[in-house]
């Protein structure tokens, strides 16, 4: 499967002041947009390459039908609400929504949610439930405790997991066989469903967040200690290539906790972790992994105003070739521009949003 250019980090300021950003990448990772909240989110999740939703703060809930080019407020940021965790939407309808103790479901793309189990463990900031499925009818929610689901989500039950573990992530190969993942560096598996877990096997000393495999063999752990909780913060990456018997360190170099996986095909995989780290890793499904650190500092260019009328001013750009895209992907406009601050004139657009793109980098704005 080849690389897929497209995802998104979501990334926000717990205190004092709650601000929640999307950075989004159309290649890779290479640069990337950004999109600003008034509040936290924690939970990102897409149905399909147009529609997706996102969550956090105050049970705040949002939808894209653009791929993030734009976000339309769904519900939720009263006072006294409990932040989302996590969500996984089945179809454009029908989703699970974690916040506390509680699972929510919606049947109308999150217009209103209603509570189906309030046994879950509780997370707090920064972690995140996991909610996924193995199949069209078995589902689990890690969050802090395991919730299994045989009938589609109509009912939910608590699995027991072994004495002193506090399971952060899963990974199921089959209905039956899986592994999880914990704090004080714990693994363990289960061949029954979930019904009984092995003895944990201690492969290092941190916390471990999230699991990941892309093949039968070849798997990936991602933990270390953040510096939200701890003075001294670390970042680890495990692998193994005989399906969990063994793990070994890839990288435990960073300088914060890594949190969450995405592989969007199993040769390449993103994981994101604590002030601004993001990894990309390469040939994943190989015995010549690599793995690259990804930034996402601020640019020196400045676009303004945006959204504009008439104008739109680029500044401290050098002398590049630009083009201007719809939100079809058709191309508007392309030319060339000087050095330091130009414009570019686009009166006669029509009313919306549109991409620009000057050699690697991708800026979105909107036309009034």
């Amino acid at each position: 499967m080849g690389e897929l250019t497209t995802g998104f980090v979501i990334a926000g300021q717990y205190a004092p002041i709650f601000n929640g950003t999307i950075l989004r990448t159309l290649n890779g990772g290479l640069t990337w947009d950004t999109t600003n909240f008034n509040y936290n989110n924690y939970a990102i999740n897409f149905i399909n390459d147009s529609l997706g939703f996102l969550a956090g703060q105050d049970m705040t809930i949002y939808r894209t039908t653009d791929l993030g080019f734009s976000w339309n407020f769904i519900s939720g940021g009263g006072p006294g609400l409990n932040d989302i965790s996590g969500l996984h939407f089945l179809n454009a309808d029908s989703g699970f929504i974690t916040s506390g103790f509680r699972l929510y479901k919606t049947d109308n793309g999150s217009q209103n949610i209603q509570m189906e189990y309030d046994s879950l463990g509780w997370i707090g900031y920064p972690e995140s439930s996991k909610i996924f499925f193995t199949d069209s009818l078995i589902g689990y929610v890690i969050n802090s405790s395991i919730a299994k689901t045989i009938n589609r989500g109509l009912d939910w039950y608590n699995l027991s997991t072994p004495i002193n573990f506090v399971p952060k992530s899963a990974y199921f190969f089959n209905s039956q066989e899986g592994i999880i993942v914990g704090d004080q560096g714990k693994v363990s598996k289960t061949f029954d469903g979930g019904l009984s877990w092995s003895v944990p096997d201690l492969i290092g000393l941190y916390p471990l967040h999230d699991i990941h495999f892309v093949s039968d063999s070849i798997g990936f752990i991602i933990g270390g200690k953040d510096s939200f909780n701890n003075q001294v913060s670390n970042g680890i990456i495990y692998t193994t290539f005989n399906r969990g018997l063994t793990w070994t360190t890839l990288n435990s170099s960073y300088h914060d906790a890594l949190l969450k996986f995405s592989f969007p095909s199993d040769s390449v995989g993103y994981a994101i972790g604590f002030n601004g780290l993001i990894i990309k890793i390469r040939n994943a499904n190989s015995m010549f992994t690599s793995i690259t650190t990804l930034s996402t500092n601020p640019r020196k260019h400045e676009f303004f105003p945006n959204p504009c009328r008439t104008t739109l001013n680029i500044e401290g750009i050098e002398s590049s070739p630009f083009r201007i895209f719809n939100v079809l992907g058709e191309i508007i406009m392309n030319g060339a521009l000087d050095f330091g601050i130009t414009s570019i004139d686009v009166s006669e657009f029509a009313s919306g949003i549109y991409i620009l793109v000057i050699g690697n980098r991708t800026e979105k704005f909107i036309k009034e």
